[in-house]
């Protein structure tokens, strides 16, 4: 995650940290990005066409997404326009399970518009997490100074980010569902793009140890199990198999199940 300022000029920078670092997924904020930008002067390699949300009204602002092109990530339409001057996407990450909404508030809003944006989010988080069962909420994005205490407990959410990004405060922020916190790394700062005064965030999951447990198979020659099946045999019509014109395969699987289960 990296507050830009006027992404397509950084796009060689960009590229060479995404080739070191390969994540799954970048979110840029304050993109600067607007209708009239080519889209191939914003194509990362190995990586989808960006989800965008641009300013429109003037310059400035704005938020992409891309996602690796072997990381399925998808975005979700069937949700509420966002307040006028904010811009956010969300988008369904369904092999993670994990619902995100990437945002940028600007600065200078008032205590009434600060109050409709986490009105917006907590209604539509709600929305979105219900359009796939088990999904946890994961927020991402330069909120600035967006009081987010009524977000974290409404959503159940944690603030992942404990650094400085901008001088000495922290307006690049990770918000994550509570039950997620033991599947991330603590996020790290990265060095800026461009001229840009904000430092990029990095967060990475954690490296789950593969499952070590082994599986045996045991069967049970108590000596009744065997006398029972011994028995079971001496009963059989084998006559009907002796005397068969079709395939003996049936007979066969059921005599072969049947021992299988002692």
């Amino acid at each position: 995650m990296s507050n830009v300022r006027s992404l397509v000029p950084k796009l060689d920078e960009v590229c060479v940290y995404v080739s070191t670092n390969k994540p799954d997924l970048i979110v840029f904020c304050e993109t600067w990005i607007s209708e009239t930008t080519n889209e191939g002067d914003i194509i990362i390699p190995g990586y989808s066409s960006p989800i965008r949300h641009d300013r429109m009204s003037k310059r400035g602002g704005g938020v992409c997404l891309y996602s690796r092109n072997s990381f399925l990530c998808t975005q979700i339409m069937a949700l509420s326009s966002p307040p006028p001057y904010i811009e956010c996407i969300w988008s369904l990450l369904p092999l993670c399970k994990i619902t995100l909404l990437a945002l940028y508030v600007p600065p200078n809003l008032s205590v009434a518009q600060y109050s409709e944006i986490v009105e917006y989010i907590i209604s539509e988080a709600d929305t979105a997490l219900n359009l796939v069962e088990g999904c946890k909420l994961m927020i991402v994005g330069d909120v600035n100074h967006l009081p987010t205490s009524d977000l974290e407990t409404t959503l159940n959410l944690s603030q992942m980010v404990k650094v400085p990004t901008r001088g000495g405060s922290i307006l690049d922020k990770i918000f994550i569902d509570q039950t997620l916190r033991e599947d991330f790394q603590e996020p790290i700062t990265m060095p800026n793009f461009g001229n840009s005064d904000h430092m990029a965030v990095y967060m990475k999951p954690v490296q789950k140890k593969p499952n070590q447990t082994q599986i045996k198979k045991v069967f049970d020659y108590r000596d009744s199990n065997i006398a029972t099946f011994v028995e079971t045999l001496k009963s059989q019509p084998w006559q009907r198999i002796y005397q068969s014109k079709d395939s003996i395969d049936l007979y066969v699987t059921f005599s072969m199940a049947w021992s299988t289960n002692l």
